[in-house]
């Protein structure tokens, strides 16, 4: 009797603590973890790879890249102020604090993350994303930029749409006011340089444009548009970017809108 009551005992304590021991650790509230912000402006500004917040009780992950993309939390922020005072308007804006060694948010779910307490982070930052392309889908010329980071080509800006998955590319190149025209009008390098050429392989669109890219099944358009930098910008403003930062970029781009033609964009201020 003695023995079945200290087992029927340590059956409860294991039950207890055991189970206590393998719990989910308490996530902090998520704007901890994320930068979320409403806007004015036909645009959306998604930067997965900027943080270098920690969760707590989290271990890191195992597998894929878990390296931060150099200053572009801090290139969306300055786009952000340049548009405010020159417009008096924003962008939307969803951003990661939280380290990509925990989550990458340009994953799908079997790669984005290791630890399932994790997931309602992921989880928040792709239904941001859908609430603003929602917003944007019956706004014409609207236009989501991911923003990334990349050390493969020197000063230039790389597009990311698939080769034209995600967006038509045309529009972007059109004259004299393609968002690649004008970028490459400011003396800013643009790979590839014309609407038909392939795109890098290595940087042509992660998850959050195959999900949100002209061709999935609710149609909202998303241009692939990743802005890339690895070097800190001379000068903190927008009017940097056209005096050709020496940074280097990856952009990634993708107009929200299901049917009605991209044009002008007003990310590039005149």
């Amino acid at each position: 009797m003695k023995k079945l009551t200290i087992s029927l005992l340590a059956a409860v304590l294991c039950a207890l603590f055991g189970n206590a021991a393998h719990a989910a650790p308490a996530l902090e509230p998520i704007a901890t973890y994320l930068t979320i912000e409403s806007g004015e402006l036909p645009v959306v500004l998604s930067v997965p790879h900027g943080g270098d917040g920690l969760v707590d009780g989290v271990a890191t992950r195992t597998a894929g890249t878990t390296m931060r993309d150099d200053h572009v939390n801090e290139l969306a922020a300055t786009i952000q102020r340049q548009l405010v005072a020159q417009t008096g308007k924003r962008t939307y804006l969803v951003g990661a604090k939280v380290s990509r060694k925990f989550v990458d948010f340009n994953r799908d779910v079997a790669k984005a993350y290791e630890d399932p307490a994790v997931q309602p982070i992921y989880d928040a930052y792709y239904a941001a994303l859908w609430q603003d392309v929602a917003a944007l889908r019956d706004k014409p010329g609207a236009v989501l930029f991911d923003i990334h980071g990349q050390n493969a080509v020197r000063d230039a800006i790389l597009r990311g749409t698939k080769d034209g998955l995600t967006a038509d590319n045309s529009v972007f190149y059109t004259q004299p006011d393609g968002f690649f025209t004008r970028v490459q009008a400011a003396g800013i390098k643009v790979v590839p340089a014309f609407v038909n050429d392939e795109e890098n392989r290595s940087f042509n669109g992660g998850n959050i444009v195959r999900t949100f890219g002209r061709n999935v099944p609710e149609g909202s358009t998303v241009c692939n548009c990743s802005l890339a930098q690895t070097g800190a910008p001379r000068q903190s403003d927008w009017t940097a970017l056209r005096r050709r930062w020496p940074t280097r970029w990856w952009l990634g781009c993708a107009p929200a809108r299901r049917c009605k033609p991209v044009r002008t964009f007003c990310v590039t201020p005149v």
